[in-house]
């Protein structure tokens, strides 16, 4: 499976309760991290061993706000 299916299957649950606002904004990182992982990379790529296990956080993404005249 790909890191996106793992969100989407997150996002389209009720346990996390999301606000369907910020749902799209929404990304997967490795726990304890602040840096998304790729949509596109396969979850086994990020399985360390001796843990043989993976813990993700639901962070949201950086988010514009406001626009500049460059």
């Amino acid at each position: 499976a790909r890191v996106q299916r793992v969100l989407d299957w997150a996002l389209a649950s009720d346990i996390f309760k999301i606000d369907p606002v910020i749902k799209p904004e929404m990304e997967l990182a490795l726990h304890g991290k602040t840096t998304p992982l790729p949509k596109d990379a396969h979850i086994g790529r990020f399985v360390r061993y001796p843990e043989r296990r993976l813990v993700f956080d639901l962070i949201r993404g950086v988010v514009p706000n406001g626009w500049t005249d460059e």
